[in-house]
């Protein structure tokens, strides 16, 4: 496995080495191509990566209280993940497609 990552979008050659990013991001967009993602998604992304962080805190601390967790608990804290990456994938659809020419 290599110590960097390329840019998600095709033939891109810049790369980020992997300490940089979150904890669990295997995928990156480049300055090049971030800028090419509407406004409007980015805010959306910003705000599924809170929602999904506070479902995992408070997931976490009703585990550590409870010893263990309840199903509906889990749910709320996968759906969150969930749509963090549903949102991902279309920032990173739209810096494809405006770097192919499509939009």
């Amino acid at each position: 496995m290599t110590d960097r990552i390329p840019c998600c979008v095709p033939f891109c050659r810049r790369t980020v080495a992997r300490a940089k990013l979150r904890e669990g991001h295997t995928e990156w967009l480049c300055q090049k191509h971030w800028p090419t993602v509407p406004k409007s998604l980015k805010r959306k992304k910003r705000l599924a990566e809170r929602i999904a962080d506070r479902a995992d805190e408070r997931f976490n601390a009703l585990y550590t209280q409870q010893c263990g967790f309840l199903q509906e608990q889990l749910d709320r804290a996968t759906a969150a993940t969930n749509l963090c990456g549903r949102v991902w994938e279309r920032c990173k659809a739209a810096a494809i497609e405006h770097a192919a020419g499509i939009a």
